[in-house]
């Protein structure tokens, strides 16, 4: 595109073609010109920069740039939009230059620092938080990034002393106080991280998660007898301290007892200062625990009921409730607690379609219908529903017409711009569905779209394959598509048999036989694919074994292969299209 010159750009390009040899007062009207020239740039690269034109913003920059090069906002200005263009290293120069020029500018200093971080030029970064600290000591935000810092990087010793500054800034506060416990622990000084939570303490006795913490410091040095004298304190305070319980279960674990653990197991459970989220970081080593011992169903239950017993308003909780409920066999009672699942979230789709699979498994249609219904009365721009109810009109109901219209609806409904499974497998309905119709442009359509999702999917390839194949298109390319699906997966029948046609159709009837003796070899013996069985039979015409061919086409038939074309194949004993 042809870059338009604002007023101010052909000011600047007049200034520039100015002679060099001036009076004093031409120099002094030169002067102001540049002054006015630079505004008027400057104006113009902040409109762009405004709209998010970045590129177009460069352009009144450079010539800022080249005005006055010593300018601290021109390259800072500079320094970002280049970083916002991915020219990292030509924005931290820009960026170096305004920090320079400008050490009083505390964004100009901080923000420089920051993307020396991003840039993971840790060294650079340690040095230009230090300055900014030096000139800025008040400021909080240095100190609090060069803590972060120094942790990231390992260097905990540096780290403890920087929130010791900020400690002294601020005052102090649980966060920081908890951060300088948790460097204690990892320079392994027990002493030091024991006092910084005791200074806690005093400035609030009454909290218990503090002596959780306490306790905590102490099971990480592996003195679990004191971790448990704390972990009680919290509990004289808070009977139903969520925090203090959890620990507690852990602590009798850790020594085998497995009464006590029990016991505060179902407390922690019942816990209503913990939310649904906290309860399932403590779930899994819970029920892990009970999973390793016999005969302890009865007690994963309780768990889960006494969870949904402490937030009964929570959709989830019903829906993992459910989930045990399941796994015990349990299905009408899981079908109720997904059903208030869904009462308490109508768009929680994971309910729904855990509803639709348990009425899929108990082959009831009645039910599979009335889910499905519901969930797009409740959700009802979701392509997974409309997916749902394709598959399985086109599956059980054996209704096609049907079956498509619903798949149009979810590709409809489908975000093609972040593509998923679901969109593959919609694709992958609508090309079959789109071949039974005859329409082969939309097969190959629908089905490109699904291998631009999952370009490795066998399945599709050996589609793709067979539909060109059969329509006579790009024999080469199908025969390459097909041979990845036999090489990758070479006991798969199907594959072999899509292999062994495209190759009768390139006129490689030899090759051709062997793979289609091989797909014949491997397919199930209980239930004979009939197509198969059919290309054995086209395959033998064309090797002149024209009495064989028939035998293969007439069992094909007698399999249930109702085509047309196989019935011409039989009357005529020859091959057709």
């Amino acid at each position: 595109m042809k870059r338009q010159l604002t007023l101010g750009c052909l000011l600047v390009a007049l200034c520039l073609a100015l002679p060099c040899q001036i009076s004093a007062k031409k120099k002094s009207t030169q002067k102001e010109t540049y002054s006015a020239a630079f505004d008027s740039l400057f104006f113009d690269a902040m409109r762009y920069k405004a709209v998010d034109n970045l590129q177009a913003a460069i352009y009144p920059l450079t010539f800022c740039y080249e005005l006055y090069p010593n300018s601290a906002i021109v390259n800072f200005e500079l320094g970002k939009i280049q970083i916002e263009n991915n020219n990292f290293n030509s924005g931290l120069n820009y960026l170096k230059r305004a920090a320079k020029l400008d050490p009083d500018n505390y964004y100009y200093q901080i923000t420089y620092a920051k993307m020396l971080v991003n840039a993971e030029y840790y060294n650079a970064a340690e040095t230009q938080y230090k300055e900014t600290i030096k000139h800025f000591p008040d400021k909080e935000a240095p100190i609090s990034q060069l803590c972060i810092l120094y942790t990231g990087i390992g260097k905990y010793k540096e780290a403890l002393d920087m929130y010791d500054q900020l400690q002294r800034l601020l005052g102090v506060s649980q966060e920081i106080t908890y951060r300088k416990m948790q460097l204690c622990v990892l320079l392994g000084n027990r002493k030091r991280a024991l006092s910084e939570m005791d200074e806690l303490i005093k400035k609030s006795p009454l909290d218990p998660t503090l002596y959780v913490l306490k306790g905590e410091v102490e099971m990480n040095f592996n003195n679990p007898q004191e971790a448990i004298k704390y972990y009680e304190q919290a509990l004289e305070i808070a009977p139903d301290n969520g925090l203090a319980l959890a620990s507690i279960c852990n602590y009798y674990n850790l020594i085998g007892d497995t009464e006590k653990t029990d016991e505060f197991a179902q407390r922690l459970f019942a816990a209503k200062d913990l939310d649904l989220s906290m309860k399932q970081q403590f779930l899994t080593e819970i029920v892990g625990i009970y999973t390793r011992r016999p005969g302890n169903e009865d007690k994963i239950e309780h768990i889960y009921k006494t969870i949904v017993e402490a937030d009964p308003e929570n959709s989830e909780a019903h829906q993992m409730y459910a989930d045990v409920l399941i796994y015990l066999q349990r299905t009408p009672e899981a079908i109720e607690e997904l059903r208030t699942a869904t009462y308490l979230e109508p768009e929680n789709t994971d309910a729904w379609v855990r509803l639709y699979q348990l009425a899929v498994d108990r082959k009831d249609s009645t039910m599979v219908r009335r889910v499905l219904t519901d969930a797009l009365e409740a959700i009802p721009y979701s392509p997974v529903f409309f997916y749902l109810n394709g598959t399985y009109t086109y599956v059980v109901d054996n209704n096609s017409e049907e079956a498509y219209k619903y798949f149009i609806e979810a590709e409809k409904n489908m975000d093609e711009s972040q593509p998923t499974m679901l969109n593959k497998e919609v694709y992958d309905m609508l090309s079959m569905l789109s071949w039974e119709k005859g329409d082969t442009t939309a097969t190959l359509n629908y089905i490109n779209k699904a291998l631009a999702i999952a370009p490795n999917d066998l399945m599709l390839l050996n589609n793709y394959a067979y539909y060109l194949a059969t329509a006579n298109l790009e024999l080469d390319r199908a025969e390459r598509m097909s041979q990845r699906t036999v090489e990758s997966d070479p006991l798969n029948a199907s594959y072999l048999d899509t292999y062994a046609y495209i190759l009768m159709k390139q006129g490689k009837y030899n090759q051709a036989f062997f793979y289609i003796q091989r797909a014949m070899e491997y397919d199930n013996k209980e239930s004979k694919n009939y197509e198969i069985i059919e290309h054995c039979g086209d395959i033998l015409y064309f090797l002149n074994s024209i009495e064989d061919a028939v035998k293969c086409w007439q069992q094909s038939f007698d399999l249930g292969n109702k085509s047309p074309k196989l019935l011409i194949k039989i009357n005529q004993t020859k091959y057709v299209e």
